[in-house]
C-alpha cells in the first residue's frame, strides 16, 4: 500500500491478490491508484495482472452518489 499527500496532490495504492469466487483462485493481481490532483481533478488507474497467463477480462463499476453529477464522454 502507498500513500501520499502534499499541497498539490494526494495519491493511494493498493494490491488484491487474495483470489476471486468461492474456491479464491488466484488468477490475477488487481492494482488500483487513486490520484487527487487539487483540488478538483481525481484519476483513478486499475492494473488486473495475469497470475495463470491467461487473459482476463474486467468491469469498472463507480456508484455516484452526489446531486448534479453528469457524464459527458470520460468526463464526469
Amino acid at each position: 500500500m502507498l500513500w501520499q499527500t502534499n499541497d498539490t496532490h494526494d495519491l493511494a495504492q493498493a494490491v488484491y491478490d487474495e483470489g476471486w469466487g468461492a474456491a479464491a483462485a488466484k488468477l490475477a493481481r488487481h492494482t488500483r491508484t487513486v490520484v487527487h490532483l487539487k483540488p478538483d481533478l481525481f484519476v483513478v488507474a486499475d492494473r488486473i495482472q495475469s497470475l495463470d497467463g491467461r487473459p482476463h477480462r474486467s468491469d469498472a463499476i463507480f456508484h455516484l452518489d452526489a446531486a448534479g453529477v453528469q457524464v459527458d464522454g470520460l468526463t464526469v
